[in-house]
């Protein structure tokens, strides 16, 4: 339930004020909100179980009709991490590009079918990795190549961001200076953000998953 509340207060953090108006102006907060959709939010919304929740909040027919509704395709969801894991990287990558962010921050409805995505992807991605750390029948070699290679997509476009001589994204650099920022020092705060503290919730899955998987061949063994 913790981890539920925390989820939630961390998606609003993401998408309301302070840091969603902040993040029109400032490429770092921009990317604080990417990263709070994509890792932090769906792992800790995924840890409060919202299907058990609904279980116990809702009447005894409406939780059946939600689980028939959501369980099978939860269920198909977390059996594709190839799958998430392509689409993970593909928002990843897309979104970052300085036409889709220029087109985000002029227009309502792409902003928001930007954070979507993110989250979707989160979401899609953290649901195949709960399923690998709850399942004993599933082994986590392939969880844990999918964290890293997550990590190693962030790490590069982290360190394009932070290394680059220039400003990426015309439309920060003509706004940020208006907040009195500095337009690389600000893209190099961004550049670290995704590097650095974004990949936390990656290496604790994978480390997760090892520990998990180390474990399932120790009770074998005996």
């Amino acid at each position: 339930m913790a981890c539920a509340i925390a989820g939630v207060l961390l998606l609003l953090l993401s998408t309301t004020w302070p840091l969603d108006a902040y993040g029109e102006w400032s490429l770092a907060a921009h990317i604080a909100q990417h990263m709070l959709l994509i890792a932090f939010v769906p792992p800790l919304l995924l840890a409060g179980r919202p299907l058990a929740v609904a279980a116990h909040a809702l009447p005894v027919a409406a939780t059946r009709r939600l689980h028939r509704a959501l369980g099978a395709t939860q269920g198909r969801a977390a059996d594709s991490l190839t799958g998430a894991s392509a689409v993970h990287a593909a928002v990843l990558w897309a979104w970052h590009l300085p036409v889709a962010t220029t087109a985000a921050l002029r227009s309502d409805p792409v902003h928001w079918l930007m954070h979507g995505t993110f989250l979707a992807a989160g979401l899609w991605l953290w649901a195949a990795m709960w399923k690998r750390l709850r399942d004993p029948h599933v082994g986590a070699g392939a969880g844990v190549v999918a964290m890293v290679a997550v990590m190693m997509q962030m790490g590069f476009i982290g360190a394009l961001l932070t290394f680059a001589t220039r400003p990426l994204y015309p439309v920060y650099a003509e706004r940020a200076p208006l907040l009195r920022l500095d337009a690389i020092a600000d893209q190099q705060l961004a550049g670290v953000l995704m590097w650095v503290p974004s990949c936390i919730p990656y290496l604790a899955g994978a480390m997760w998953l090892l520990w998990h998987g180390f474990a399932r061949l120790q009770r074998r063994l005996r």
